[in-house]
């Protein structure tokens, strides 16, 4: 599981994370429907306020990793890739270990044993 630490008080993760599980579900067996033989990438979600970027691991594609950010203040492109380099660092760690990102920090916080 990666967890990450919100800046706005009051953002349930965990609905947040069933919700995203939700959409990775519904595009995927759409995909299927569509005989597309392919991997998603990402999945932007862009709303007047927030932008949300779900993506999928591709080591494990039933895990993903959401990051949620003000449009105001962030890049799409530049979360894609900060998002993809997660996924680097993911693949990196022993199984089943956590890790906490954090905004003000520029490198992740040490992996805690889940």
């Amino acid at each position: 599981m990666l967890v990450c630490e919100i800046e706005k008080h009051g953002f349930d993760i965990e609905m947040a994370g069933a919700a995203n599980a939700k959409v990775v579900r519904a595009l995927t067996t759409a995909m299927q429907a569509l005989g597309l033989v392919d991997q998603i990438e990402d999945i932007p979600i862009t709303l007047r306020h927030q932008l949300h970027l779900i993506r999928p691991l591709a080591a494990n594609p039933s895990l993903f990793v959401c990051l949620a950010f003000d449009s105001k203040k962030a890049n799409l492109r530049v979360a894609q890739i900060a998002l993809k380099n997660v996924e680097v660092l993911h693949a990196r760690l022993p199984h089943h270990s956590t890790v906490q990102f954090s905004p003000k920090r520029s490198a992740p916080v040490p992996p805690v044993a889940a």
